[in-house]
């Protein structure tokens, strides 16, 4: 069940339903908490509530927390919550065995373990004796959900959508070097066996014989190969059949780097600067991230007010949302929704990653300038400052607080070797810090002093003539 069936349905649900019980001031104060004032309404008028991604972390606690508490008697919830969150219940009705995945892809029918996780919310040990469980699915579906109970569910294999990626990191092991040990490689394979079982699941129509089965694992492994090929990532020689890694492979490989995405980074050109190489990260598949509804608000102001490199018009793409989160990672601003910090914080470690492969990279193509763009912003967001605003140098020392970086600046202090030669009690005195902050300022001036290099250089003309 999608967000907006969650939402009709519980409106629908509430117009049958009244409710006469008298909620405490606790719970009133909860409910005049609530940005969603629909959701208020719900719970007042017949203690029923929707839940889904779209409302903010802030709602969806109350919601939890109500509904865990017995305020909420009915949960109208997406799949997605069904399966992930702790909210059990003693009737779960499972509204629909398909969802919709756009015009290109039609209704895909349910998992069957989606669906057990989603039944295992009834009956909880602990929280009740029994539970009950109702699919509501057509009679076509009906033979595929009937013997859930029994745990017969079967395992089918995700590795067709990242076959490249597996194919070339068995090729840098030397384990495929040509295509027929690509084939045997793939007859060891767990998606092997389930093409032989189950072809449709994976798309194959017209699948009657071993052979081919056979005929469809040569054509997958060559196209993997032929497109590594192509792209510049291994060497294939079509009349011996011999694949041979390049370089490219091997840094694709160490650093888990997805087949496009290794593309992008290869396309890169030798003059890239650091603007360049965030818009280019930020449309790696690695770093896609859904935009929610209830995240724009929060996105669009940050990215028109307070990134370096703000954005035209509003966050609407993944790839918009990856280059506003990289930059408040940099900028360390607040984020205040638990599920879209997490996201920048993931956003940010793949783009370390990312960037380790690049930098490997251009030292060997000897793009120079690239390389010195993807050096700096590495160690951007390894540090989380921009490399020139020495405004906020000092936050590489722990429990630096904001009101202490106020006084070290108020002071005229830009970094650490404005400190060389204080003592920690001057230290204190010129920040107007704590002392355990100054006793950490003083250990990163001495690492600041040891690092230090001056550097100087004379040109001499020489006008003799050869």
């Amino acid at each position: 069940m999608g967000k907006k069936s969650a939402e009709v349905l519980a409106k629908k649900l509430c117009t049958s339903r009244s409710s006469n019980q008298i909620l405490t001031i606790e719970t009133i104060e909860l409910l005049l908490s609530l940005d969603d004032e629909t959701i208020r309404q719900l719970i007042m008028k017949g203690r029923i509530s929707y839940h889904h991604s779209g409302l903010s972390s802030e709602d969806r606690s109350i919601i939890e927390n109500l509904y865990l508490s017995g305020i909420i008697l009915i949960l109208c919830s997406t799949s997605t919550l069904s399966q992930g969150m702790n909210l059990p219940a003693h009737l779960v009705i499972i509204k629909g065995t398909s969802s919709w995945r756009g015009s290109s892809t039609g209704y895909v029918r349910t998992k069957r373990s989606d669906i057990i996780q989603m039944i295992g919310r009834a009956g909880r040990p602990g929280f009740d004796e029994f539970g009950v469980a109702v699919v509501m699915t057509s009679n076509e579906e009906k033979p595929f959900y009937s013997d859930l109970t029994d745990g017969a569910d079967i395992v089918e294999s995700n590795l067709l959508t990242n076959l490249t990626e597996s194919i070339c990191s068995e090729i840098t092991l030397n384990v495929i070097y040509d295509v027929n040990t690509a084939i045997s490689w793939f007859k060891k394979t767990f998606l092997f066996i389930r093409l032989c079982k189950n072809p449709k699941y994976y798309d194959f129509i017209g699948v009657n014989s071993i052979d081919d089965v056979w005929q469809i694992v040569s054509d997958l492994c060559i196209k993997s190969i032929v497109n590594l090929s192509n792209n510049g990532i291994v060497i294939y020689d079509e009349v011996t059949e011999k694949v041979t890694p390049k370089l490219e492979a091997f840094i694709m490989v160490k650093n888990y780097v997805k087949f496009n995405t290794m593309i992008e980074i290869m396309s890169f050109p030798k003059n890239t600067s650091k603007i360049q190489l965030l818009i280019g990260l930020s449309k790696c598949e690695e770093l896609e991230k859904i935009v929610r509804k209830h995240e724009k608000r929060f996105l669009n102001d940050i990215a028109n007010k307070q990134i370096k490199f703000p954005i035209k018009g509003k966050v609407q793409l993944p790839d918009q949302k990856a280059f506003v989160l990289l930059q408040t990672g940099i900028e360390r601003i607040t984020i205040s929704d638990y599920t879209l910090r997490l996201e920048c914080f993931d956003i940010v470690e793949k783009s370390i990653r990312l960037l380790a492969a690049l930098i490997e990279l251009s030292h060997n193509k000897l793009y120079g300038e690239c390389l010195e763009s993807a050096v700096v912003l590495d160690r951007t967001l390894r540090n989380r400052l921009w490399d020139e605003n020495y405004n906020t140098v000092y936050y590489q020392c722990p429990n630096i607080n904001d009101t202490t970086m106020k006084s070290l600046n108020d002071a005229g202090t830009k970094n650490f070797i404005d400190f060389i030669g204080s003592s920690v009690t001057e230290i204190q005195r010129r920040s107007n810090c704590n002392n355990n902050e100054a006793k950490n300022i003083h250990i990163f001036t001495l690492i600041a002093l040891k690092a230090k290099l001056d550097l100087s250089l004379t040109i001499e003309q020489n006008n003799k003539l050869d």
